[in-house]
């Protein structure tokens, strides 16, 4: 959520290191403020000083500035650039003042207009629903949103969309439309996942959990979440991680698991109040204070709800404190404190129906609104429509004059005809009265022969009542079939994408090895192979894994494997390949064996690491996985220990070895899983083995590493020949 806002701060922090060093150009530029005597250059200076507090990640100050360049820009009635009104909208949004924040959203998409910009008018409607959103104000949100999502399309502006995309996710969730939210979110994941646009990958991933949250499957949105928290987390996304924290901490409140949920909402209260970001703070708030109320702490409890309250107030956002009034008045109704509790009901009714009535005297707004931003967007197109609408009205002014015409006459016409059918109707009457003895007695006579049809019919439809239900059962069998089939398949595709978003771009490593390949093939539509490549301490990693299974199972691992590794060199610190497996087989240990004692199946993974410095020294470990290194014609294997990760050390087992290798020039390096060797295949249908391997390797490894990769492909393709794919297919080769 708040993606732009994470973008704002993101840019901020990335930009900090550049103002180190310049800390005299604030003072410098306010001095020039002072001195200069011309309105527009003074304007111009505070717009840098608008613009540098914003580099700098100072929100109070950015804020600051942006009041004084509201007022004077006013009082000289001087119009700013659009994209100065947008930024000055994102600073006070982020800030909390969402009426100044709409203001300036208005003015941005306005001037963008004049100038006929139709990019900037679609950013500006986009950020000024984004804020209505905020605000509470989902109508004109949602106006604001397909009106910037028409104009993208219309323009193709492919990068705005999948932020459209995502804000309508965020309206229609808390709308409540979950079938349509949940479509938003997903069209949103995959335009991101086309534009390698990761912060909206892990958003629609992480919201698509919410979704399931509220529709109470929480075993799915668990899965999602995590997932979201390790891809924001790989991603450095500072505060969208501290929202992955309240939403899982939201998981394990519905789960009654109050202390987890306190471990984690706390740590999004301590990311939230130290990057400023003030929109998620009453949630969190009211949050914490519901786990403290339901462990029985109830002094904590009761100092969190204040601090809901506080905090929605100084925002001045109605529904949130409606919201806190209610919490806090359940809190005190199950102290039995009812005179407190009915006080703050009140409030909260009276929030509520403020709410409610400033929601209906915004109707009028609301259609000037949509009016004036249709107006802006389709200023041209509205210009050049006018004449013939004015023609299509007379055309159909003549059209209802002849119509009532017509009309008229068609009545009198009626009318006598409806009089002559009165005259013959009551003659015909006279006729049905003499003819209804006749019909009566029939009727006698055929009231017998249908009682005998009848008997006749129950007969054939009780035969027949037999074969449809034995009919229906084969067809309801059929259906719920095809519907289980639908549902495992629609999981899988979700599992792909988490995957794909996961895993390094396969340009990672040629970006840190010039000659090099992965050749990566899935047995299913995803693995429990993967690759991983990094860049940090120095060293340039690279990995290949081997996870228990493949398919859906093996998948999830990989998502774990990909965490851990993550986890071990970026916030562990650890740069020895040997001390990662050690790193990773302890957390595998914690958090797979410590379970239970029952557990038959084998969770765990095999796997080699290799780590190559800048003076050219490899540094391998393995786990059930060897490296091979060919030097001038000559095969030499780096050989991993047997001892796969997930399993407990065994007392003659004192970690992983790492083997350091001073490698030379044009040496070729390979890690591998065992999948290609395990390949069924040939005339007796066999194994490929490690033997053909290594020999195919010894034969090509002089060429190219795009021409290795197209003769390792070719090689087991023709080995395979008709027979299926025995498991999944992972090879990586560099050369130095």
């Amino acid at each position: 959520m708040r993606i732009l806002i994470t973008f704002l701060l993101g840019c901020s922090l990335l930009l900090s290191k550049a103002v180190e060093g310049q800390s005299n150009k604030p003072d410098s530029l306010l001095q020039l403020y002072n001195s200069v005597s011309s309105d527009s250059s003074r304007l111009d200076v505070l717009s840098q000083l608008f613009e540098y507090s914003m580099e700098s990640g100072d929100a109070e100050k950015s804020a600051a500035y942006s009041y004084r360049l509201i007022a004077e820009s006013d009082s000289l009635k001087i119009t700013l650039n659009s994209s100065i009104y947008s930024r000055m909208g994102d600073i006070l949004k982020f800030v909390g003042d969402f009426d100044s924040a709409i203001l300036m959203g208005r003015k941005s998409v306005e001037v963008a207009a004049g100038e006929g910009d139709a990019l900037g008018v679609t950013k500006g409607l986009g950020r000024l629903g984004y804020t209505y959103y905020n605000r509470g104000n989902y109508t004109f949100a949602a106006t604001c949103m397909m009106q910037a999502l028409k104009l993208a399309e219309k323009n193709q502006f492919e990068k705005e969309i999948p932020y459209i995309y995502c804000i309508l996710g965020f309206i229609y969730r808390d709308y409540p439309d979950l079938e349509r939210s949940k479509k938003y979110f997903t069209l949103s994941w995959n335009k991101a996942l086309e534009q390698n646009n990761t912060p909206y990958v892990s958003t629609s991933i992480s919201e698509i959990g919410n979704i399931y949250q509220l529709e109470g499957k929480s075993d799915s949105a668990i899965r999602y979440l995590q997932a979201a928290l390790a891809l924001r987390l790989k991603n450095g996304e500072t505060i969208s991680v501290g929202y992955s924290y309240n939403d899982i901490g939201n998981y394990y409140i519905v789960k009654k698991n109050y202390r987890e949920a306190l471990n984690y909402m706390k740590k999004s209260l301590d990311l939230c109040e130290k990057s400023g970001e003030k929109w998620g703070l009453p949630i969190t708030y009211s949050n914490i204070g519901y786990a403290y109320q339901q462990l029985g702490e109830l002094s904590q409890a009761k100092y969190y709800y204040d601090n809901a309250i506080s905090r929605s107030k100084e925002m001045n956002t109605l529904s949130q404190i409606a919201n806190s009034y209610l919490v806090i008045s359940d809190f005190y109704s199950s102290q039995k404190e009812y005179k407190m509790a009915y006080e703050l009901l009140s409030l909260h009714l009276s929030y509520r129906d403020s709410l409610m009535n400033s929601e209906k005297q915004q109707q009028i707004e609301e259609l000037n609104t949509k009016y004036e931003t249709e107006k802006i967007a389709s200023r041209n197109e509205i210009l050049e429509k006018d004449k013939a609408l004015r023609d299509a009205d007379l055309a159909r002014k003549n059209t209802l004059t002849q119509a009532l015409i017509g009309g008229l006459l068609l009545l009198g016409i009626l009318f006598v005809v409806s009089i002559r059918g009165y005259r013959a109707k009551k003659r015909a009457n006279t006729i049905l009265r003499r003819q209804q003895g006749e019909i009566l007695e029939k009727n006698e006579e055929l009231q017998q022969q249908k009682e005998e049809i009848i008997a006749q019919r129950d007969e054939i439809e009780k035969h027949r009542d037999e074969v449809e239900r034995q009919r229906l059962v084969a067809v309801n069998q059929r259906d719920e079939i095809k519907e289980q089939k639908k549902l495992v398949t629609d999981s899988i595709q979700y599992a792909l994408r988490i995957q794909q978003a996961i895993l390094p771009p396969k340009n990672m490593l040629s970006g840190m090895f010039s000659d090099s390949f992965i050749y990566y093939q899935p047995k299913d539509i995803v693995s429990g192979d993967f690759y991983w490549i990094e860049n940090q301490h120095g060293k340039r990693y690279f990995a290949a894994v081997d996870c228990t299974g493949h398919g859906v199972p093996g998948a999830f691992m990989s998502i774990m494997a990909t965490s851990l590794l993550n986890q071990a060199v970026n916030e562990k610190n650890i740069s020895d390949p040997g001390e990662i497996l050690d790193f990773i087989n302890e957390q595998l240990n914690f958090t797979i064996r410590s379970r239970g004692e029952d557990i038959s199946v084998k969770d765990g993974m095999d796997l080699s690491v290799c780590a190559i410095d800048n003076n050219q020294v490899l540094e391998a470990a393995g786990a059930f996985n060897s490296v091979y290194i060919i030097r001038s014609g000559k095969l030499f294997t780096v050989k991993g220990d047997i001892h796969p990760l997930g399993t407990p050390f065994e007392e003659e087992f004192n970690g992983y070895k790492t083997t350091a290798v001073q490698l030379e020039k044009d040496d070729a390096v390979y890690a591998f899983t065992d999948g290609y060797i395990d390949q069924m295949g040939g005339v007796k249908r066999k194994r490929f083995l490690t033997s053909r391997l290594r020999e195919k390797l010894i034969a090509i490894h002089g060429l190219k590493m795009e021409e290795q990769y197209l003769i390792l492909k070719n090689t087991i393709t023709d080995w395979k020949s008709d027979n299926e794919q025995t498991d999944d297919i992972l090879i990586m080769g560099i050369r130095v």
